[in-house]
């Protein structure tokens, strides 16, 4: 399969391992340069969640802006809009009128 999208190769890598044996999946980045195109292979440990992305993008960068956008995205990945998640949204919009989301619990 040819895609543009990472999704498959992540559920391929990391998601379902173990559920295919025979044959291993893999999955390759291709890239062209200057009319050279080049083959990487992706492994597990090239893939990490938005979960992960976020956490060591708040321990990492030194922006504190930037520190605070991946923490507010963190409480929406973890459905938490709780104090702390109005608070940061607040300041990063820089409203003078404070507002506070909230989201109802929904059942799957």
């Amino acid at each position: 399969m040819l895609t543009h999208d990472i999704e498959p190769a992540i559920d391929i890598i990391r998601s379902v391992k173990g559920l295919f044996q025979h044959p291993k999946p893999t999955a390759y980045f291709l890239a062209s340069k200057s009319g050279i195109i080049t083959e990487t292979k992706i492994e597990e440990a090239d893939i990490q969640t938005f979960a992960q992305i976020c956490i060591q993008n708040i321990k990492q960068l030194s922006d504190e802006v930037i520190q605070c956008v991946y923490l507010r995205r963190h409480f929406e990945i973890i459905n938490d809009f709780g104090e702390e998640y109005n608070y940061i949204a607040n300041l990063l919009h820089a409203r003078k009128t404070p507002v506070k989301k909230q989201i109802l619990a929904t059942s799957i």
